[in-house]
């Protein structure tokens, strides 16, 4: 398998790094993702998925003016549905109830359509013009030794381990911008920052559990926001390495997988071939 990295310039950050924590709602709906939207997009159509006990046979809709549902999918568990909506450019920012039924009952989600920036700067992409520096956080600086273990996180740190976390976290990389900065580097790419609630082993941060949460052993979604915009006023990019065809099998979704193939599952269980050729080798088929 060849990992597919998805790097998303300075402060769009996606919805990964908002500064609102994924949280259960209320009415009997537990998720929805992306836990809020912008208007403005030139690409009109937003997919939600929707986690809730036996929501997988209603209905839903939206009152609001420029926001309609356009068709709902269902998956092969009762306990998801796909929702799309149609965001029209008139919509304007703010908040409304997504409306789920099925005769018997009926609940509702509160949804959150925000202000898109209007300056296209901010998301401005790397070029060759950019020296960048790539950044494994827990191996880099433990800025905030409070953080090192967490309550409900079991992978404890262990210097003396190979593959045991070491406590660099994102308050070490913002202490650090200036050292950064004087070696000479205009960006910096930083691997994968999203909670790995996984056992052991999770300090590189590609097996990820929650792709809306920064793990709390390197701070939260409000510092990963506070370090790109300091970075930014020294005028250094930052890249968000964000893996999304593959996470933890802690994900919590794993035990309840909204379709049959959400996951590429062999019958039997086998080790990828990780052939280095095929993306390394310019004579190779």
């Amino acid at each position: 398998m060849i990992r597919f990295v998805v790097l998303v310039m300075s402060c769009l950050l996606l919805a990964a790094c908002s500064d609102a924590e994924v949280s259960a709602s209320a009415g009997g709906i537990e998720r929805v993702e992306p836990p809020f939207w912008w208007q403005g997009f030139k690409n009109k159509e937003l997919q939600l998925l929707v986690r809730g006990d036996d929501i997988g046979a209603m209905s839903a809709d939206v009152d609001y003016a420029g926001v309609k549902v356009t068709r709902v999918e269902r998956g092969d568990s009762p306990n998801y549905l796909f929702v799309y909506l149609d965001v029209n450019a008139s919509a304007d920012a703010g908040t409304f109830d997504i409306i789920l039924s099925d005769g018997d009952r009926s609940i509702s989600h509160n949804y959150e359509l925000r202000s898109k920036n209007p300056n296209r700067a901010h998301a401005t992409g790397f070029s060759a013009a950019d020296s960048i520096y790539l950044i494994t956080p827990d191996r880099f600086v433990n800025g905030d030794p409070d953080n090192d273990s967490v309550d409900g996180y079991e992978d404890e740190p262990d210097r003396d381990e190979e593959y045991g976390r070491h406590g660099g976290d994102i308050a070490g990389m913002l202490q650090s911008l200036d050292y950064i900065k004087d070696m000479g580097f205009t960006t910096i790419w930083i691997n994968p920052v999203l909670e790995n609630a996984m056992p052991q082993w999770s300090y590189h941060g590609y097996a990820t559990t929650d792709f809306y949460k920064v793990d709390p052993r390197f701070g939260s979604n409000e510092s990963y926001r506070e370090l790109v915009a300091a970075a930014r006023q020294k005028g250094i990019g930052t890249i968000m390495d964000m893996i999304v065809n593959h996470g933890g099998s802690n994900h919590w979704w794993a035990d309840d997988l909204p379709t049959v193939d959400w996951y590429n599952v062999a019958d039997e269980r086998t080790k990828t071939s990780h052939f280095r050729t095929t993306n390394q080798d310019p004579y190779a088929s």
